[in-house]
């Protein structure tokens, strides 16, 4: 990944792929991350896809995956460890 290479020499960082589409995907990113890491203070959600074409010729999957991922996937990343991630219970 070129994020990783690029913030070699940063300092510490972890990264979790996952596709932001599937929330059993994410919640097993989360659940990896805590597991490795012990807690999380900053989870990065940076997803996002796009169809090249107008709203009125996207195919209806490839409507809902955007929406799976540019939209759904932003809750499912917060919902899996709520109980073991104060901030994000709070939120």
């Amino acid at each position: 990944m070129r994020a990783e290479v690029a913030l070699r020499d940063a300092g510490e960082s972890w990264f979790v792929a996952a596709d932001a589409g599937d929330p059993g995907a994410v919640a097993r990113s989360v659940d990896l991350a805590i597991e490795q890491l012990g807690t999380l203070d900053v989870l990065v959600n940076n997803a996002g896809i796009g169809v090249a074409a107008g709203l009125l010729r996207t195919p209806l999957a490839d409507y809902d995956r955007v929406m799976d991922v540019n939209v759904r996937a932003a809750s499912c990343t917060r919902r899996p460890r709520t109980r073991t991630w104060p901030a994000v219970a709070a939120a």
